[in-house]
């Protein structure tokens, strides 16, 4: 998957791009932004002298921005403020868009050459959605492995999002100034930074769950490229918006109720517990039937490990 251009919409659809494809020159920078439901991620890359230095980070919870949160939450107006306050403003950025909004597919294609193989990815992607072609943005990538031989079909792992959710979160960056270089699915974006921290080699085969506010996303990795991938809507957010519910609980007073919880101990006399409970047994019964999927599917590589990330994995 390679960087697409800076044509936005108007050019080709390649707008899905792995941050691994980029290359910093000397004094130039590239920003890694992750917009999620809670909290907004940035990193800020650096080349010097052909090696890429952290410049900066920034983390900004906007519950604690937004009295109400997750009412009245505005992402332009603490984005536009986020690149003023680290000016960000005309900084190449890569960012990602939740897993849920992704369509994956698995597809197996006659040896065609390469000036054809994006046409006919995107006709057999647009069929298996049955969403028209020109509805979806989509990009794909031939799994890393041995070289095939000419004559056998070619194995494709394709991705798609819908056109009017890419150009939604467009909209959002380039309102605080941003110049968007790529779009990458969190869960893609997740697994090369644990590629990049050597928690994940190419022999590789875990489990890398991503547990957010709104959702619990569960990949399988596999020779270290990721097979599989399925989100659930329910992440850590559904523990307070259950007890707001429920029992009338405040926001802060669900988040005191939410970390007082020790999954591991008797949390008898805490008041909410069944509620709370309920909510991690949805998020720990998605992990279980994607493991058992996978183990079921894929005989022949069994996950060595579970990897959790996001930041709800701090509760779990």
């Amino acid at each position: 998957m390679t960087p697409i251009n800076s044509n936005l919409l108007q050019g080709p659809k390649k707008w899905l791009g792995n941050i691994r494809s980029f290359s910093l020159k000397s004094r130039s920078a590239l920003l890694g932004l992750d917009v999620g439901h809670r909290n907004i991620k940035g990193i800020r890359l650096t080349g010097r002298s052909g090696r890429v230095a952290l410049e900066s980070f920034f983390c900004q919870d906007l519950s604690q921005i937004f009295q109400n949160f997750p009412s009245g939450r505005d992402l332009n107006q603490v984005l536009k403020a986020l690149s003023e306050i680290h000016q960000l403003s005309g900084v190449v950025t890569s960012s990602a868009i939740p897993d849920s909004q992704m369509i994956r597919f698995d597809l197996s294609l006659p040896p065609l050459p390469k000036s054809e193989t994006r046409a006919a990815v995107e006709h057999e992607v647009g069929k298996l959605a049955k969403i028209p072609e020109d509805e979806l943005v989509i990009d794909y990538w031939a799994p890393r492995g041995k070289k095939q031989p000419a004559e056998s079909s070619l194995q494709i792992k394709a991705f798609a999002a819908k056109r009017a959710a890419i150009q939604q979160h467009i909209d959002t960056l380039q309102v605080a100034g941003l110049k968007l270089k790529s779009i990458e699915s969190r869960m893609l974006a997740n697994i090369e930074a644990l590629r990049f921290n050597d928690y994940i080699h190419s022999d590789s085969q875990c489990i890398v769950v991503d547990i957010g506010d709104l959702s619990t996303t569960i990949a399988f990795v596999r020779n270290g490229t990721l097979e599989s991938c399925r989100s659930e809507e329910t992440g850590m957010g559904t523990v307070n918006a259950v007890l707001q519910s429920r029992h009338g609980t405040d926001f802060l007073s669900a988040e005191r109720a939410k970390i007082a919880y020790n999954l591991n101990s008797d949390n008898a006399s805490q008041p909410d517990t069944d509620s709370i409970e309920e909510v991690y047994l949805r998020i720990l019964r998605a992990i279980k039937e994607s493991i058992d999927a996978t183990m079921e599917n894929t005989l022949d590589s069994k996950p060595e490990r579970i990897l959790l990330v996001g930041g709800g994995s701090r509760s779990i």
